[in-house]
């Protein structure tokens, strides 16, 4: 009796909630439902559910004119994204309906105009010239390729931190490959290549051993297969044979005399045959014509040139054939799938372009055409079977900020803002004077980061001036701009900074007053984090790692010119900062710590001898590091990660101190990008860093190529 009385009682409190929550939905107002339709089309991206909420909107609430138009002309918004005829009805609907709204009117006029334009054009057997975007992302890269039956994109998965991945680009879904296998937990994926049957994917893996592998791995979930592997070569995938029974392969090496070589390997027995071999010229993308009989690339016009050629190569007749030579920089894009035309970018006009040249025969036919213009530095990511062209943006946004500690320097007094205005997204390594008085840092003014595309700036932090120092006419950008920056001189007179020219790599004092720039230094291999000794006699700088994954730090002397080692047991230093009473070098490498790869911050005194460490970096890597002016402190930032299951999400970044001697880290603050260099200035209080948010985009380019006749 008592179950039977519970039962009921069961129901009819089921029935009062469910009456209760009926209510609440009916209370909501037009507005917000509109919010709450407009979070599932544009942040959920769940189109189907907002149709459902807009379709509710413009029923219950007629009478609210501006919100039912709006609720409307999404609706088309949704059914176009969709592909849905609906989409049409939809706009003529605010047109007809709603006609004193004018703002929704003017827009579902626009939106219907170009979709009958659309119509027409089909109608006649034309299509519409597009570009559109296919997805993007924080933990999207763009060094993989759209699959060759257009179904999908590899990519390397920054989330799980660098594992492959496939997009599916009707769905919107992704699938992890290497993440499900059992020996995957060490390095990442770099490069990947479809197979023309659009089931496997041979691609570049850093081993357990720390060297690269060449690898295949089928989409189904088999287990990756390793082709080819040598501890001194890269074997980059560019493509695989239209047979399906070869990988051309890029095969860099760097340890022995810097040889670059063009093979085949076999994908069923891993050999490996050598078409061209190349010293000192790097290769960026091969791809095979669809009927595998000529191999197209580009590479450098001369040694050091940033401007490439493109040319293609007869696997017949074993012979390289010129096919676009212009004093730009031209770049392939790639074989369309009837063969017939490739696809290369240009600056021949003053921006970055996409052009076509015909081809036939491995004979050039015509002049290059122009098909888009100002497409900005993309990656080719492959053909879809309807010839549309898949490609990659990689979006830095590179900026100073300056912020004030408290006393404590427990948190962040003055919040951190941005230095400058100008040139947004594009300045990094600040460095304050040595009397606290100025702010230099590196911005990069080029669209396409070429050569003397960096100046060196000076901030007066009284009177908020600025002026460029020096703009190097063969200069180089890269990467160890932001390992360490720039490094001013005790005196104040010098900046050290680091870069590349025509004779290598090397490192460069200018002169603050005069802007006069003096090599202090070259090397065949890249040089990271210069900075001054506290006394300014010496310099100290790290190496690119060897071949046995060590990077050397050296001590050099300014009156004897002696370069001196004093230190070479750890891999991969890029951040190094001598303390400020002179007897320290501080420097952020990596270990093994219970099965993972950690970051770990130690000290080690600036004559050589054994280091020391300060504290273990679990969860994130050290960013960047900097001595508190009475050396007893060192700031450091490192990335944030939570972890969900296999994958690790990102988070920003964090600024923390730790006592040089010993002690529990202390949180500063947290930052929203990625901190990859930071100051202290001399009051102890404002500290200067760059942060750095970046996120990649794929987009597709279709209706370009030419009618057949």
């Amino acid at each position: 009796m008592n179950k039977k009385k519970n039962l009921i009682m069961g129901i009819f409190l089921l029935a009062g909630v469910s009456f209760l929550f009926s209510s609440m939905i009916q209370q909501e107002t037009a507005k917000e439902l509109f919010e709450r339709a407009l979070y599932l089309e544009e942040t959920k991206g769940d189109l189907e559910k907002a149709i459902d909420v807009y379709r509710q909107i413009v029923k219950k609430f007629p009478d609210e004119r501006t919100t039912a138009a709006q609720a409307q002309l999404h609706l088309g918004y949704c059914f176009e994204k969709l592909g849905l005829k609906e989409a049409q009805k939809a706009y003529q609907n605010v047109i007809d309906k709603y006609p004193e709204q004018t703002k929704a009117v003017k827009v579902a006029k626009e939106r219907l105009s170009i979709i009958l334009k659309a119509q027409a054009l089909t109608e006649k057997g034309e299509k519409e010239f597009k570009i559109r975007k296919v997805c993007e992302g924080s933990d999207l890269d763009i060094s993989g390729e759209v699959s060759p039956d257009g179904r999908y994109i590899s990519y390397t998965d920054w989330e799980t931190f660098g594992h492959l991945a496939i997009y599916e680009i009707a769905t919107g879904k992704k699938h992890d490959l290497t993440n499900q296998a059992e020996d995957e937990h060490w390095g990442n994926v770099i490069r990947s290549s479809w197979s023309p049957d659009s089931k496997q994917i041979a691609y570049i893996w850093c081993n357990k051993d720390a060297f690269w592998d060449l690898r295949i791995i089928g989409i189904d979930g088999s287990k990756p297969r390793v082709l080819y592997r040598d501890k001194d070569v890269f074997p980059w995938p560019a493509d695989w044979s239209p047979d399906g029974k070869y990988i051309l392969t890029i095969l860099e090496n760097y340890y022995k005399d810097k040889v670059n070589q063009v093979g085949l390997i076999s994908v069923r027995e891993g050999t490996v045959r050598i078409l061209e071999t190349l010293k000192g010229r790097a290769f960026d993308y091969l791809y095979f014509s669809p009927d595998g009989r000529y191999i197209a690339y580009d590479y450098p016009q001369k040694k050091g040139s940033r401007n490439h050629d493109i040319f293609i190569y007869s696997i017949e007749e074993k012979r390289e054939i010129p096919l676009v030579q212009h004093l730009a920089n031209d770049r392939l894009g790639g074989w369309t799938p009837d063969g017939k035309n490739i696809l290369f970018s240009s600056n021949r006009l003053g921006t970055i372009d996409v052009w076509a040249i015909s081809v036939e025969e491995g004979k050039v036919q015509g002049a290059p055409r122009l098909v888009k213009k100002d497409i900005g530095l993309v990656s080719p990511m492959g053909f879809a079977p309807d010839g549309s062209f898949h490609y990659g943006l990689r979006i830095n946004i590179r900026d100073v900020y300056v912020g004030t500690l408290d006393k404590e320097r427990e948190k962040f007094l003055v919040p951190p803002e941005r230095l400058t205005g100008y040139f947004v997204g594009r300045n990094v390594s600040p460095e304050w004077s040595p009397d606290g008085k100025y702010l230099a840092y590196i911005s990069i003014r080029h669209p396409d980061l070429s050569y003397g595309s960096n100046s060196l700036y000076i901030r007066d932090l009284e009177t908020g001036e600025e002026r460029e120092v020096v703009r190097p006419p063969e200069i180089r950008w890269f990467g160890s701009f932001f390992m360490g920056g720039i490094s001013w001189s005790p005196d104040g007179r010098s900046i050290i900074l680091t870069g590349g020219d025509k004779k290598g790599q090397g490192i460069y004092v200018v002169d603050v007053k005069t802007g006069e720039m003096t090599t202090l230094l070259h090397s065949e291999v890249r040089l990271f984090s210069p900075s001054w000794s506290a006394d300014g006699k010496a310099v100290f700088f790290t190496e690119r790692y060897d071949k046995e994954g060590i990077s050397p730090v050296f001590r050099y002397d300014m009156k004897t010119k002696e370069k001196k080692e004093i230190y070479n047991q750890n891999p991969g230093i890029f951040y190094m900062a001598p303390s400020p009473d002179g007897k320290l070098l501080a420097f952020a490498t990596f270990e093994k710590y219970k099965e993972e790869t950690i970051g770990v911050l130690m000290v080690l005194p600036v004559e050589g001898g054994e280091p020391r460490e300060v504290v273990k970096i679990t969860d994130g890597g050290c960013m960047a590091i900097a001595w508190a002016p009475d050396s007893r402190e060192i700031i450091y930032g490192k990335n944030v990660s939570a972890s969900s299951g296999s994958q690790r999400i990102r988070g920003g970044s964090e600024l923390w101190k730790v006592p040089v001697e010993g002690g529990e880290p202390q949180k500063l603050g947290k930052i929203s990008g990625q901190i990859v260099g930071v100051r202290v200035h001399p009051d102890g209080q404002r500290l200067a860093f760059t942060s750095q948010t970046s996120w990649a985009e794929i987009w597709v380019m279709e209706n370009f190529l030419p009618k057949e006749k």
